[in-house]
């Protein structure tokens, strides 16, 4: 030992770094493969769970919606032709995947899977943009998945699932923020609140609660360029944050009066909230 040592009283910090670095580099490599392991698991456990999805049939509700649908491709309106009493959200789903896949029980869940992949996505957009981790965002989407699958056939495809799918996005959108040194910043911000708006207004018509969503979003969104601007007079700020609000407003508005505008050419609006003591869809020939 040498005299070095001696005065610090135990060994010097040379002779003592190289077996710590050994030992963290040792502890990080292990984390990392128990990360990257967990990750596959989470990957392959996601697409297996997605390929059974595929193989989910209807049930009651999956059969109402699609009887509704039919109708509406053949010329008929929802409530008038066929009634059932969910909101029009549901039908224009299922009429829109019949047009594209056909009749087929599976056709439904094509668009699921592919919605589920998409959430797995949004989460990992999510997870970059609040943690700086897209990793989260898998493992994330690994158990939205796994929660979905294991409602099984008869509570799947149903319209909180594609709600859910919606606010998924809307909520990538409504968080979304350009770079300082972005020329078209503004414009960015603002098309991305509407189409936000404009998800969460499907979202109202596949199920109304789900478009409360929007009054959150826009809070965020106007509480983040609050803070930004904190300095400046009040009529800029003002201005700045009301943009969300009317932004999503506008979106959300736009799909509800288009919805409404097609709808009353059938049937009064309010028959969409009428009471029906039976869930059975009956048709008029």
């Amino acid at each position: 030992m040498s005299q070095g040592e001696v005065e610090a009283g135990g060994l010097a910090p040379e002779a003592t770094a190289p077996g710590a670095e050994k030992r963290g580099h040792a502890a990080w490599a292990s984390q990392e493969v128990l990360t990257r392991g967990l990750l596959g698991i989470a990957l392959v456990t996601t697409a297996y769970l997605l390929a059974n999805i595929l193989m989910y049939r209807y049930g009651r509700d999956q059969g109402i919606y699609a009887t509704v649908a039919d109708t509406v491709l053949r010329g008929g309106m929802p409530y008038r032709d066929a009634w059932d009493f969910k909101p029009p959200g549901i039908y224009v789903i299922y009429a829109a995947t019949r047009t594209l896949f056909g009749s087929g029980q599976w056709a439904i869940r094509v668009v699921e899977v592919l919605g589920l992949a998409s959430v797995v996505a949004a989460f990992v957009v999510l997870a970059r943009r609040f943690f700086s981790d897209g990793r989260i965002g898998i493992l994330a989407g690994a158990l939205a998945v796994l929660v979905h699958a294991e409602l099984e056939f008869w509570h799947t495809a149903q319209p909180e699932s594609f709600g859910g799918m919606l606010t998924a996005w809307a909520l990538v959108l409504a968080t979304f923020e350009p770079t300082a040194n972005d020329a078209v910043a503004r414009r960015k911000e603002f098309a991305c609140w509407t189409i936000a708006g404009a998800l969460y207004g499907f979202c109202f018509l596949l199920k109304p609660p789900l478009g409360g969503g929007i009054v959150v979003s826009a809070a965020f969104a106007a509480h983040r360029l609050r803070t930004k601007l904190r300095g400046r007079p009040w009529s800029v700020r003002l201005r700045a944050v009301s943009a969300p609000f009317f932004c999503m407003a506008a979106g959300g508005a736009f799909v509800v009066a288009a919805c409404a505008s097609g709808s009353s050419r059938a049937a009064p609006f309010a028959s969409f909230t009428r009471p029906c003591s039976s869930s059975r869809p009956t048709t008029r020939s």
